[in-house]
């Protein structure tokens, strides 16, 4: 019975075992969270730099967190600082030389572009880099850091 059952296995190559393939719905953007080294000095950065209005924040010392919520537009960001956690600085620091794998920056596209680009530069914001303009878009875009070095891409909408 084992060798019919093997035979026919064998003798029925085209025929696909995986499943039904999935249908999803579109995604939208909801939020980004970082972790960040002071949560305040955060929620400050950018309620300052990006204009996001604080929704809420919580403080589980006991638990060893602190989490706040921002948001702007459709632009929500989750800031949370951990008792446990390490700068990447100090992890590319430790492995002179290596890249670290995972997050490396978010970004928005904004209609008023001069605006935010002279605004960002007359507050003294750290630049990564220098603008440039996309060859193939002909859109501009510039990245900045916050107070973590975690990057900031602005893109302009046309």
């Amino acid at each position: 019975m084992k060798a019919i059952i093997l035979g026919l296995f064998l003798a029925i190559p085209g025929i696909s075992y995986s499943q039904a393939p999935v249908t999803l719905s579109d995604p939208k953007p909801s939020f980004i969270a970082l972790t960040v080294s002071n949560i305040d000095s955060s929620i400050l950065w950018y309620q300052d730099n990006l204009g996001m209005l604080l929704q809420n924040k919580v403080d589980s010392r006991e638990r060893g967190f602190k989490q706040a919520n921002l948001i702007r537009a459709k632009m929500q960001i989750e800031l949370v600082e951990l008792d446990s956690s390490i700068s990447v600085l100090s992890l590319e620091k430790h492995f002179s030389g290596k890249n670290i794998q995972g997050f490396t920056k978010f970004g928005f596209s904004v209609t008023d572009f001069d605006n935010w680009y002279s605004i960002m530069k007359n507050k003294n914001i750290k630049f990564v880099g220098r603008m440039i303009k996309d060859s193939l878009t002909g859109k501009r875009m510039f990245l900045v850091s916050d107070p973590d070095d975690n990057l900031i891409q602005i893109f302009e909408e046309k």
